[in-house]
């Protein structure tokens, strides 16, 4: 693919795929299904204190974000995950997840036109 991308990279993706633009295509619109529905799902366990379930949803959306191939809003969600399990200080979870929450508009746009693209 030789459209460029601001917020993510697609190397990973297309070394998993070897280059299957068909199976590019279904992983790309699964995580752009996944980043749609799972940060709201984030943000309402954040609002309700249920840490196992953000915990959890973080650490099963990074292994999708991995194809995104962008690396700050991977190491965001591996601090949510990191901190939604500990016991200690959860103060810097809200802001992280805000930072989450701002990036997926611009994600989730390259993205599809990555699934889109010929």
């Amino acid at each position: 693919m030789s459209i460029e991308f601001r917020h993510i990279n697609l190397a990973y993706l297309e070394h998993v795929t070897e280059g299957d633009r068909a199976m590019q295509r279904d992983l790309l619109n699964v995580l752009v299904r996944e980043l749609q529905t799972d940060i709201p799902a984030l943000r309402a366990h954040l609002d309700a204190g249920r840490w196992r379930e953000l915990a959890d949803l973080s650490h099963r959306l990074r292994s999708s974000l991995a194809f995104a191939g962008n690396e700050r809003v991977t190491w965001v969600d591996t601090q949510i995950e990191h901190l939604a399990e500990t016991e200690g200080d959860r103060g810097e979870l809200p802001g992280l997840l805000a930072e989450l929450e701002a990036a997926v508009p611009s994600l989730v746009a390259e993205l599809q036109v990555a699934a889109a693209a010929p």
